[in-house]
C-alpha cells in the first residue's frame, strides 16, 4: 500500500488494541506469527521497544519461497488424523503464512491431511502436507483443522454454538447438561472444540465442558455447600449439608477447583469444591452409590424422551436397562427347588393312602394302631409317629388328614 499500512497495540487501561502509527510504503517488518483480532488477520512484529500488530492485507511478501529446512522448523511426529472444519475449506500456501502464494484450490471440509513438519509449534503453528499431489502449508488457525476424540462430554453451562473458533456469528444454542459423544480439540488459541447437536455444527467454549471419568468418584463434604442448576454461582441453588456423601462422573477442572454433576435429595445439579471441602472415599463406598449415578444417566435419557426441542446424544454404553428376567443361575435354584417340593409331595400323598387304609381297618377291629410316616429328602429320614384313639371316627380323621 502506497499510502502505508496502520499498525496498533495494546493499551493496558483501555484494555483494547489502539491505533500507534504508521508503517511507510517500503517499510520491511518480521512477522513473527500471526492472530485473529476482531475477526481479522494481523501480523505481530518487534519493533524494539515491544511487539505491535499489522492487517496483513497491506503487506507483500518480500521472498515467496520458503525453504523447509528453517530453524523454526521441526518435524511432526504426531500420526493424528486432521480433519479440515471449515465450511469453506482451507488455503495451501507456499510458506508459513497468509502472505506466501496460494497453492491449487481449497482443500475441502471433511479432508484428512497428515502433517509432516509444523513452523512455530509455540506460537500459530502452520502445518505442513500434501493435498492431491501438491505440497504446501496450512494454518490450524481459528479450528480450521480439527482431531476428532471419541470421548464423551456434557455441557456444564448453556453454550452458544459460533461459525469459527474466534467468530462472533452464533449458529446455535446447546443446553446445559447435554451429553456428546466424539468431538474435535483445534488450535489452543481458539480456546474451544468443534462438535455437532441437533444436526449442526459449530464452535464451543471448553471451560464450560465437563469430561467423563472412567470410573466413578464419590466424595464426602467436610464443609456446606451449594448444589446449583448449571455451573456457576449466579444461578439457583440448593443447600448441601456437611457430612454428605456424593458420587459423580462428570466433571470440570477451574484453576484449583472442581464442578461435578450429581445429584442431592433427587435433585440434579452442579457443585463445587476444592481438595480442603471434601474428602475422597473408597472403592467400597463408591460401590454403595453406583445406583445413584446409574439413576443419573437414566434421568438424562428421561429428560430427552420428555423433551420436543432438545435432543441429547447420549452414549448408548451409557443407557441404562433395567432387566427383570431370570439369570440362569437362579432358574436351575428354582427347578431343584420344584423337584424336591414334587418328591416330598409324591411320599405323603403314598403314605396319607396307605395310612386312610389302616384308619379303616382301626374302625372294624376297635384297637389303636400306630402309623410311621418316613419321608426321605436329601438322605434325611423324618419319622412321625402318631396314636389313633378309639373314639375317633373315620370322618374326623380324614378331616384332620386333609
Amino acid at each position: 500500500n502506497v499510502e502505508g499500512v496502520a499498525y496498533y497495540g495494546y493499551d493496558m487501561e483501555k484494555s483494547e488494541y489502539v491505533k500507534k502509527g504508521i508503517l511507510e510504503y517500503g517499510k520491511e517488518v518480521k512477522i513473527q506469527y500471526e492472530s485473529k483480532i476482531n475477526d481479522v488477520l494481523y501480523g505481530s512484529f518487534d519493533m524494539g521497544n515491544g511487539f505491535y500488530y499489522v492487517n496483513v492485507d497491506g503487506l507483500t511478501i518480500i521472498d515467496d519461497k520458503f525453504d523447509i529446512n528453517d530453524e523454526n522448523v521441526s518435524e511432526y511426529e504426531d500420526n493424528s488424523k486432521n480433519v479440515v472444519l471449515f465450511e469453506n475449506g482451507i488455503s495451501m500456501h507456499k510458506g508459513p503464512a497468509a502472505g506466501f502464494t496460494k497453492i491449487g484450490k481449497n482443500i475441502p471440509k471433511g479432508t484428512v491431511l497428515k502433517f509432516t513438519h509444523v513452523y512455530s509449534e509455540e506460537e500459530s503453528p502452520w502445518y505442513y502436507t500434501e493435498y492431491n499431489g501438491q505440497k504446501g502449508w496450512v494454518s490450524t488457525l481459528d479450528g480450521s483443522i480439527g482431531v476428532y476424540n471419541e470421548n464423551t462430554i456434557m455441557i456444564a453451562k448453556q453454550l452458544d454454538m459460533m461459525k469459527t473458533g474466534d467468530s462472533t456469528q452464533k449458529v446455535g444454542t446447546i443446553p446445559v447438561n447435554t451429553v456428546i459423544k466424539g468431538y474435535y480439540e483445534i488450535d489452543p488459541w481458539s480456546r474451544g472444540y468443534y462438535v455437532t447437536y441437533n444436526g449442526i455444527s459449530g464452535y464451543i467454549s471448553k471451560y464450560e465442558v465437563a469430561f467423563k471419568s472412567a470410573g466413578k468418584q464419590s466424595i464426602e463434604l467436610v464443609k456446606n455447600n451449594k448444589l446449583y442448576n448449571e455451573m456457576s454461582e449466579e444461578t439457583t441453588f440448593t443447600n448441601v449439608p456437611s457430612g454428605t456423601t456424593l458420587t459423580y462422573q462428570y466433571y470440570v477442572d477451574d484453576y484449583g477447583y472442581r464442578w461435578i454433576y450429581t445429584t442431592y435429595n433427587g435433585q440434579k445439579g452442579w457443585l463445587c469444591f476444592s481438595e480442603e471441602d471434601v474428602v475422597e472415599n473408597n472403592e467400597e463406598d463408591i460401590k454403595e452409590n453406583d445406583e445413584e449415578i446409574e439413576e443419573d444417566d437414566k434421568e438424562i435419557i428421561e429428560d430427552e424422551e420428555d423433551s420436543e426441542d432438545v435432543e441429547l446424544y447420549l452414549p448408548e454404553e451409557d443407557i441404562i436397562i433395567e432387566d427383570d428376567s431370570m439369570s440362569t443361575r437362579d432358574i436351575i435354584i428354582l427347578c431343584v427347588g420344584v423337584a424336591v417340593i414334587t418328591a416330598i409331595t409324591t411320599v405323603v400323598i403314598i403314605k396319607l393312602v396307605n395310612k386312610k387304609k389302616e384308619n379303616k381297618s382301626a374302625e372294624k377291629d376297635n384297637s389303636v394302631e400306630t402309623t410311621n410316616i418316613n419321608i426321605e429328602s436329601d438322605n434325611e429320614v423324618i419319622e412321625t409317629e402318631s396314636e389313633i384313639n378309639n373314639s375317633e371316627t373315620v370322618e374326623d380323621k380324614e378331616e384332620n388328614i386333609e
